[in-house]
């Protein structure tokens, strides 16, 4: 680190030098002046005057092609280096269209963020962004994500946001889909997740004692509490989804080896997008399907990514979850037929 800055310094004090409109340096010039800046921060003195044309070299090889050419003028025996323009800084470059455009994608891709208030200066840099350099930029939107800006839950992130990174212990009111009334939780939260088009919390439930998934949509209402906050200090959310699909985790659920078998149409897709990060495949088949295994723990979201798939994707075993999908897929005929036949008779 110490060499890294002790660079960093020598090219800060070269700049200057460079650009100096009043005064002329030499290699020797250039070494003395960073020699005197060195000391004043207590760092070691140049000792070689290569150090000082590398350094050069490494300037004008990466801020050539924005202006920063170095050249050099000889009075005598002596030689003096400056910049061929003089108000050129590597502090201060003149950024080139592609560049300008490039930083105004990278805004809004950043601008997905905007409504956490640990993101807000997003919109003032995009404003001062452009106030700035007024320049036509390409502000055409190249990159598109899966996110629907509508979606109920999404005003709780920010309160939600804040309380992870602040520790506080919330009181939120949850009511589920087969529920009339929401019902009160305290709960101290960990992890903001997002699956599927939706925002899940995970908080610790002082109801179950346990790691507790909340879907943002379904939160009625969020409140503060002044309670001792449970410091979340055994589970790493880096890891946590590694043994399930989806966000929900259930502990006495155990990881289960799931045999699939897909189709020769399917199983492209299947191959570039895994099911899982343990899937691997343990069968090839004539007729060009292949039988593929994946390591998790059940879950909804197990359950519906495999319907997901219709008739492309079927379970072999173990023999609980095949009978569980194979019901929900005979049900759903069921339903076809019975809502077909009610819908005729209202008509």
């Amino acid at each position: 680190m110490a060499n890294l800055k002790n660079g960093a310094i020598r090219e800060m004090v070269l700049d200057k030098c460079l650009s100096d409109k009043k005064r002329k340096y030499s290699t020797k010039d250039l070494m003395e002046e960073c020699n005197r800046v060195l000391i004043q921060e207590g760092y070691e003195k140049v000792t070689s005057l290569n150090t000082i044309r590398n350094d050069m070299r490494s300037i004008e090889q990466r801020w050539f092609s924005y202006g920063g050419v170095i050249i050099e003028e000889t009075s005598g025996r002596n030689k003096f280096y400056r910049y061929e323009n003089p108000n050129f800084s590597i502090f201060k470059p003149e950024l080139k269209q592609e560049d300008l455009n490039k930083l105004n994608q990278a805004l809004l891709v950043l601008s997905r963020f905007k409504g956490l208030p640990q993101f807000d200066w997003i919109e003032e840099l995009n404003a001062r962004f452009k106030s700035i350099f007024m320049t036509p930029l390409n502000t055409k939107v190249i990159i598109g994500f899966d996110d629907n800006v509508d979606s109920d839950g999404k005003q709780y992130i920010s309160i939600l946001f804040d309380a992870i990174v602040e520790k506080v212990t919330l009181s939120i009111s949850y009511k589920r889909f087969d529920s009339i009334e929401g019902k009160e939780h305290i709960i101290h939260p960990y992890y903001l997740k997002e699956y599927n088009n939706r925002w899940f919390l995970l908080a610790l439930d002082e109801s179950y004692s346990r790691i507790t998934t909340f879907a943002l949509d379904r939160i009625v209402s969020v409140s503060m509490l002044n309670k001792q906050y449970i410091d979340n200090k055994e589970i790493d959310f880096n890891d946590y989804f590694d043994e399930i699909i989806g966000v929900t985790l259930k502990p006495e659920n155990k990881i289960r080896k799931i045999k699939l078998w897909v189709s020769s149409e399917q199983y492209p897709y299947i191959k570039t997008k895994p099911l899982h990060g343990s899937q691997k495949v343990i069968k090839r088949l004539s007729d060009g399907s292949k039988i593929v295994q994946i390591e998790v723990r059940e879950n909804y979201e197990l359950i519906q990514t495999i319907l997901s798939f219709g008739e492309k994707v079927i379970v072999i075993e173990p023999n609980d979850i095949r009978e569980r999908v194979r019901k929900r897929i005979s049900l759903a005929q069921k339903n076809y037929g019975k809502i077909k036949d009610d819908i005729d008779i209202a008509t």
